[in-house]
């Protein structure tokens, strides 16, 4: 009997050494929580580690999702909108301010002036179904109001994908154990030693990292089971979200059909060109029937072409089917944004000008996918608790003011990057946009390489505009960045500085005003606001905004001693309007302290002393 008892704690003390382990290593905070959604005091914030539960590869760039934060108690005026997907949702190639999540928001928020539309973008570079299905799972913390899902390109090469290098098993029982295990810290610490040098970033090079096979026949073992555990992942997110009372609107994708090479072509790995069965020979097909005028049959051709395309970055057909056949068995509305493209395209068959190569939308691509999922929108908010007739809007945004010529060409400068590997290999060259500014190139260069952040790059190039006295370019500049981060003091500012250098004072005035709401610690608008009061001949109001500034040790000793003079000199000129001359001329011998050579305050002194 003791034998057993031994070797029986012989085996369990192994497990609750790890318990122990485990519970130190939490402790001491070690690892990573890989919960998707973290608090911070009143806010919920996205993990920006998630992705290290899906990607354990050396050396691969790991995405990350845009960063964002909402409340954590949300009241009965808020929509709040959860966007799923992979890299079409994060909005790849282009900064935080070109994704359909983010001309939704924009939209809604116009349109509906009493409600507040919060529009949280979880896409993330090369996930798919079964990483989609893992955040639903935490959805219900966050009290969604409405899911939108675009997803399917990645089912063979995303993360955990059939055909990916971070292949685990088909087997989803097995999978999620093993994330589950890559939620422990002790997997982690192991994990992070091995990984050492790899690298964080926004998925430039994963497109070639993921691929494990190479060549995918139509209808093969691994296609086949690919779209039965997406069909699969489908129903169990619609079930988990319906047992939750979440809304969901799910929209089938759509990629570049007319102008896009086969892949298994332009790779060089199948060169057959005569077969009727194979990709490349229905797109050169498809091309002939397009200049015969035959435009449906020359659909038909590239959808075909599409199809055989063996190494499956676009999705198949099957894909679309399996989401129409999906929301119709479970009364989804699915969102058809296939037809949407197919509508907008030259002769109803997407290439490039909706693209910027095989499936990533431009700017036009992008505003087209919002205007499907929003077609949807209106009508859930007409049928559900938003009772908001009242409140519609007139107003409309232009999705052009919200991006400028510097945003598109960071996408296009992301894009020429992905065009040189597999299955690219610089076969395609990527002609930019429009002819551009070397300055403009410059600080997209910057920021596709990680030397500068998106609204600094945004801040510059309007002080460059602002420099050659271009204040309507220079104010568009800055506006992108205000719409993008309203609560942000900065493009206020810059806004504001811009109609104080044409006169507009008032405009000014307000704007200065609104930064120093959001940051009341920033003395030099102050200064600003007071010398925009002085020039208003509102003297009072100069006077009492002065002395604020120079009663605040703090504010006042982010000033320097030349700008501390001229503050006092400005003070005496307030007090002399309003013929307080004893102390205009006390203040003005604040400002011979600071500088005794003052000329302007020397020429006031005299005027005071007659």
């Amino acid at each position: 009997m003791k034998k057993i008892i031994f070797r029986f704690l012989s085996i369990l003390l192994p497990f609750f050494l790890l318990i122990l382990l485990e519970i130190f290593l939490r402790i001491i905070n070690i690892g990573e929580d890989f919960c998707l959604f973290e608090q911070q005091g009143q806010y919920w914030k996205i993990n920006k580690n998630i992705g290290k539960k899906y990607f354990s590869q050396k050396d691969i760039s790991i995405p990350e999702p845009i960063e964002q934060t909402f409340p954590v108690n949300k009241n009965n005026s808020t929509l709040r909108i959860v966007c799923l997907g992979g890299s079409t949702t994060a909005g790849f190639p282009f900064a935080e301010n070109i994704n359909f999540p983010y001309f939704i928001k924009k939209k809604l928020n116009l349109r509906y002036l009493k409600l507040k539309s919060e529009v949280i973008n979880l896409g993330m570079s090369a996930i798919g179904s079964t990483v989609v299905l893992d955040f639903v799972r935490q959805l219900k913390t966050i009290k969604p109001d409405l899911v939108l899902i675009y997803m399917g390109h990645n089912e063979f090469y995303g993360a955990l994908g059939t055909a990916s290098t971070e292949y685990i098993t088909q087997n989803q029982f097995f999978l999620k154990i093993v994330l589950w295990v890559r939620t422990l810290r002790f997997y982690q610490l192991l994990r992070n030693i091995s990984l050492q040098d790899s690298h964080q970033g926004d998925g430039q090079v994963l497109m070639p990292a993921l691929i494990g096979k190479h060549i995918l026949p139509i209808n093969g073992k691994t296609y086949n089971k690919t779209h039965e555990i997406f069909e699969n992942n489908l129903i169990e997110i619609i079930k988990i979200l319906q047992d939750n009372k979440i809304p969901v609107l799910i929209s089938t994708v759509t990629s570049n059909l007319r102008d896009q090479v086969p892949l298994e072509r332009l790779s060089g790995i199948v060169t057959d060109s005569c077969d009727e069965n194979s990709a490349y020979y229905n797109y050169k097909e498809a091309g002939n029937l397009l200049k015969d005028n035959l435009f449906e049959k020359a659909k038909l051709n590239f959808i075909l072409a599409k199809d055989l395309d063996q190494i499956r970055f676009r999705a198949a057909s099957d894909i679309n089917r399996i989401i129409k056949e999906t929301c119709l068995k479970f009364k989804i509305p699915f969102v058809d944004t296939e037809q949407k493209f197919n509508t907008h395209s030259f002769v109803g068959v997407p290439g490039n000008e909706l693209f910027l190569e095989h499936l990533h939308p431009n700017e036009k691509g992008y505003q087209l996918i919002a205007q499907s999922f929003l077609d949807s929108i209106y009508i859930f908010i007409a049928k559900n608790k938003f009772n908001l007739a009242d409140s519609l809007s007139l107003m409309e945004i232009h999705y052009s003011k919200l991006y400028s010529t510097l945003d598109i060409l960071i996408g296009e400068i992301k894009i020429r990057n992905l065009l040189r590997y597999f299955p690219f290999n610089n076969k395609v060259q990527l002609n930019f946009s429009a002819c551009h500014d070397p300055y403009i190139f410059t600080l997209a260069m910057e920021k596709v390489e990680r030397r500068m952040y998106w609204d600094e790059a945004h801040y510059r190039l309007g002080d460059y505009f602002l420099n050659k006295n271009n204040f309507s370019l220079a104010e568009a500049e800055y506006r992108i960045v205000l719409e993008a981060y309203p609560d942000f003091p900065e493009p206020y500012y810059k806004i504001a500085l811009i109609y104080e250098k044409q006169s507009k004072w008032e405009l000014a005035y307000s704007y200065y005003k609104k930064a120093l709401v959001l940051n009341p610690n920033l003395a030099f608008i102050y200064a600003k606001i007071g010398i925009i009061d002085l020039s208003l001949k509102r003297y009072n109001e100069a006077i009492s905004i002065f002395k604020k500034l120079i009663n605040s040790r703090e504010l006042f000793n982010q000033i320097s001693a030349s700008g501390k003079a001229e503050i006092y000199y400005l003070l005496s000129v307030a007090y002399l309007s309003v013929k307080e001359n004893k102390l205009a001329k006390n203040t003005l011998s604040e400002v011979f302290r600071i500088n005794p050579n003052h000329i302007k305050a020397n020429q006031l002194k005299k005027y005071v002393e007659k």
